[in-house]
């Protein structure tokens, strides 16, 4: 192996910085166009982003309560963790055109825990220490619908489909 040919932290840094920084350009990118190519006003075309904005907040933060342990928040009982699959750059929300509801598509990795059904002493000695799980992780889409109520975003419901 030559010295042009070796690996090096630069050239992941240089790779890295490449794939971390699409998601951005394509923000960017829609945001560029301007509210006249998307046929809306200016007014319009903001609150359609914030409305964008707070709802991919409001996806961070189930993803947060699902990671912590929040059983309201949970696909179903298994799941115990959401990890971010890929950088984001498939994911998609899609507004109606009256702005009051929305849907949203997002890649990630469910992490889930189911308990092992036997028993016999080996799997209750695994339960006493805080095992006795048969833990998956399996790349996901989760579809969300999302709805505007008193000017408040809130999620109407969740589904979950292998990737």
């Amino acid at each position: 192996m030559d010295a042009n040919n070796r690996p090096t932290r630069r050239r992941f840094l240089s790779t890295a910085g490449a794939a971390l920084s699409a998601p951005l350009a394509a923000a960017g990118a829609y945001a560029a166009t301007g509210p006249e190519a998307v046929g809306v006003s200016p007014d319009e075309h903001r609150t359609r982003l914030e409305d964008v904005n707070a709802i991919r907040a409001l996806y961070r933060d189930y993803a947060r309560r699902v990671n912590h342990g929040a059983s309201d928040g949970a696909i179903d009982a298994n799941v115990h963790r959401l990890s971010a699959g890929g950088f984001g750059e498939d994911d998609a929300i899609a507004l109606s055109p009256d702005g009051q509801t929305a849907a949203g598509v997002f890649h990630c990795v469910v992490h889930s825990r189911t308990p092992i059904e036997t028993d016999c002493t080996l799997v209750d000695m695994a339960r006493a220490q805080g095992e006795g799980y048969v833990e998956r992780s399996q790349p996901s889409v989760i579809e969300a619908e999302f709805i505007k109520e008193d000017g408040a975003w809130k999620i109407r419901s969740v589904t979950r489909r292998p990737a």
